[in-house]
């Protein structure tokens, strides 16, 4: 996998702004054999941060219904099909769109749309798999482009995608995708040389056609915004080497702000700066001075209340989950149904995972975890256990079934989930959590199996009294 820091999706999305779910039904559908799971993911404003994700309910006959209330001119959504192959729709206020989706003999999706916007989804089917970020980053190493190869693809995909365009007989629908797939071909263009620069341990500075391309990017664009290509303007504004993944980002946050405020003048784009510049943040930061960001953030999105309002429980969670402060407790589900407590295993040193079956970060840190528990296989100072939060419970048993880990497995209900994740702070997974002997926080935020000093790390805290 693609380094987890650099993915898209490698961490659980807060949710923020105001209900989404509405009453008029937009969506529905058939689900024909072999498809036992639907999800539909969409955004309040096109910001991948406010995108949420409901389950559809495949009845028994295989039918299934999607109702929202849009918020935006333009509403594109994603059918997720057995957590793999994802299905575009446009929907259309007032009007039914229908889908029947399939599985080809080899597994793969297939779909066929009727009724309203039936040419528009079959185009956004076609431009969400174009720019489907893990089709050029994907998390398996082993299925990893070489530069070149990226490249190639992503220019063949986005010329397919422009000969689409005289398809969409609305004008503006038209324009919409040709200036989101313009600024699309940019953002993987710059993102391609990002990451080839952090593989090689080089500076952008050694790319100049990075600056080339990035200067022909406005940064108050709407479609600067929907691509993330305004947060890779900022970025370059402020000293490299600020951001520190699992360090103090703390310098990095406070850059960014100044940025924001000396370049941004469209209120869209800074609203969502600000808020990629408080997750980035606190989901990635470790240790250093979260208070004085957090008091500069206060001030900076005092025109945004929801933000501050998103963000204050985590910073009061990392108050509560210092380490030497008493672990918070958690109610939690066996695989035979039985009931337990997290501090039923204090006494011994407890690595905790934090996890969810649909977290491709979390099943990829799993071989690692494996690797981990066989180390110390015999240790009776050491155990560990795997906490799931997937609302599908038996996605996670099958998931078990196939994997059939060794260590000890449980689940929360929905309740128990967002309660433990608001106490520990938990605004993206997988966590990692170390507790001592004595039901005490070690690390709330720990190292992740696949650190290369994980080991010395757990060997050290282990022998600490």
């Amino acid at each position: 996998m693609k380094n987890s820091k650099w993915t898209r999706w490698c961490v659980m999305v807060m949710l923020v702004g105001a209900p989404l779910w509405g009453n008029a039904q937009l969506l529905k559908g058939k689900a024909n054999d072999g498809i036992k799971d639907l999800q539909v993911g969409i955004s309040l404003d096109g910001d991948i941060l406010t995108t949420q994700y409901q389950q559809l309910e495949v009845k028994n006959d295989g039918t299934f219904e999607f109702d929202a209330q849009l918020l935006t001119p333009f509403n594109d959504v994603t059918i997720y099909v057995n957590d793999d192959e994802g299905v575009g729709a446009h929907l259309v206020a007032g009007k039914t769109l229908e889908l029947t989706l399939g599985l080809d003999r080899k597994g793969h999706v297939t779909y066929d749309f009727k009724g309203d916007a039936k040419t528009e989804s079959e185009f956004y089917t076609r431009f969400s798999r174009a720019f489907d970020f893990m089709r050029y980053f994907p998390m398996d190493p082993s299925k990893a482009l070489k530069p070149a190869e990226a490249l190639k693809m992503l220019e063949q995909e986005t010329k397919a995608v422009r000969a689409m365009l005289p398809t969409i007989r609305d004008a503006a629908l038209r324009d919409h995708y040709a200036k989101f797939a313009d600024a699309y071909n940019k953002y993987f263009r710059l993102r391609m040389m990002t990451n080839e620069a952090y593989e090689s341990e080089k500076s952008l500075d050694d790319y100049p056609e990075y600056d080339k391309l990035l200067a022909t990017v406005d940064v108050n664009d709407e479609y600067s915004r929907l691509t993330g290509l305004s947060g890779m303007v900022i970025d370059r504004k402020i000293p490299q080497g600020l951001m520190k993944f699992g360090g103090d980002m703390a310098p990095w946050g406070l850059a960014q702000m100044e940025a924001i405020d000396r370049y941004v003048t469209n209120p869209d784009v800074r609203k969502s700066l600000a808020r990629s510049c408080a997750y980035t943040f606190f989901t990635f930061g470790k240790g250093g001075d979260y208070m004085k960001f957090w008091n500069a953030f206060q001030a900076f999105a005092k025109d945004y209340p929801e933000l501050i309002e998103a963000y204050a429980p985590k910073v009061a969670a990392m108050s509560k989950t210092a380490k030497g402060t008493d672990a918070i407790n958690a109610v939690m589900q066996t695989p035979d149904g039985k009931t337990c407590k997290l501090s039923d295993f204090f006494g011994k040193f407890t690595y905790v995972d934090v996890w969810a079956t649909w977290c491709g970060p979390c099943c990829a840190e799993i071989p690692h975890l494996e690797k981990l528990v066989e180390h110390f296989k015999g240790n009776g100072d050491i155990q560990f256990i795997s906490i799931s939060v997937d609302a599908n419970q038996k996605a996670w048993l099958a998931k078990l079934e196939k994997d059939k880990p060794e260590w000890a497995q449980f689940i929360l209900s929905k309740e128990e989930a967002k309660h433990f994740m608001d106490e520990w702070g938990i605004t993206g997974i997988p966590r990692f959590i170390m507790i001592d002997r004595n039901g005490k926080i070690y690390a709330a935020d720990a190292a992740r199996p696949s650190d290369k000093d994980i080991i010395d790390t757990l060997e050290k805290a282990i022998i600490e009294k």
